[in-house]
């Protein structure tokens, strides 16, 4: 590429300035949400917990 090639790509491209739009921030998921969620849905199953026991793997044998 030739020095003028690649200047008039530097000036074609704009970050920011009059006029740009804006960026939204973005929102991080706690993850107490997840497990609020989870509670509700066991809750409305009718599940109830074990205390000793906090990871559980479903397998399914076909």
């Amino acid at each position: 590429m030739d020095r003028e090639k690649l200047m008039k790509m530097a000036t074609a491209v704009r970050t920011g300035g009059k006029g740009s739009v804006r960026r939204k921030k973005a929102v991080h998921k706690t993850t107490t949400t997840d497990d609020k969620r989870l509670q509700s849905t066991l809750k409305r199953i009718g599940v109830n917990g074990i205390p000793a026991i906090e990871e559980v793997t479903f397998s399914r044998m076909i």
